[in-house]
């Protein structure tokens, strides 16, 4: 690919927008974005990347580009979480191995998959994140079981998996397996930060040559700069309604992206 890509100036605001916007819902919601830069990076695609994208490979590089994205801001929370002590490295080793080789699986899955196929599978991941995002419970019965290695290791297998074919960080799911599992709140979201790196960099490298470098390198720093401006306005405004406002969101890509495939 050119250094300056011919399209650079046409999708300069639009990148730019969408990584503030995919920024700043991760710190307000403490939701990943791939959920919104996954159709947004497909349908800017679809309408205005036609030259220089190949049309059937257009899902696969939604999905690569959004794993890539995460890796920077992943780096940087996990960090800052490990300098607090706050993450709970037993839990991390019960569940990172496992979780890498669902990704392994969603690598290959991803790669030979049709990209109509993808956007099926990725509306369902998506109405099942809406499902989670609606019935949600604080708190509840723990279960120390769920770290045991036979339950843990396919359960890890399949957020892996899961994450991989949607394009997310996996902290809506890895959050409520922990603390179900007795890890205190706190503490699993700051071991859910590192264990989205487990899944952010082998998912990245292995779709490698599918990423769009040109929209990691417009969007990047616009969701770091957002990010914080996010985690501040959490504290101001109603975030469990919010939540709630976003799920649907969710719900009508998912059938927008669905009708595509099926009415195309």
């Amino acid at each position: 690919m050119d250094a300056l890509p011919s399209e650079f100036w046409t999708v300069l605001p639009l990148f730019a927008v969408l990584g503030c916007v995919v920024g700043f819902l991760a710190g307000l919601l403490g939701i990943g974005g791939g959920g919104i830069l996954v159709p947004a990076l497909y349908y800017s695609g679809v309408h205005l990347l036609g030259d220089s994208l190949p049309q059937n490979e257009l899902m696969h590089a939604a999905l690569a580009t959004s794993m890539a994205v995460i890796i920077p801001t992943g780096l940087s929370s996990s960090y800052a979480q490990i300098k607090r002590k706050a993450v709970e490295w037993n839990a991390f080793s019960r569940v990172a191995p496992a979780l890498v080789f669902g990704v392994i699986v969603g690598v290959y899955a991803v790669s030979e998959m049709k990209s109509s196929a993808l956007q099926i599978v990725f509306a369902v991941g998506l109405y099942f994140l809406s499902a989670l995002i609606f019935f949600k419970k604080e708190g509840g019965v723990t279960h120390q079981v769920l770290l045991r290695p036979f339950v843990s290791y396919p359960a890890a297998s399949l957020i892996g998996l899961f994450s991989t074919l949607v394009g997310i960080g996996g902290a809506s799911l890895n959050v409520p397996y922990l603390a179900r599992a007795g890890v205190p709140l706190h503490r699993a979201i700051a071991t859910s930060s590192v264990l989205g790196v487990a899944i952010s960099i082998p998912a990245a490298v292995g779709l490698i040559g599918f990423v769009y470098w040109l929209a990691w390198v417009l969007i990047v720093p616009f969701s770091v700069l957002c990010a914080p401006m996010g985690v501040r306005a959490s504290h101001a405004l109603p975030v469990s309604k919010l939540k709630i406002v976003f799920a649907i969101l969710l719900c009508l890509i998912a059938t927008k992206m669905a009708f595509d495939v099926v009415v195309p």
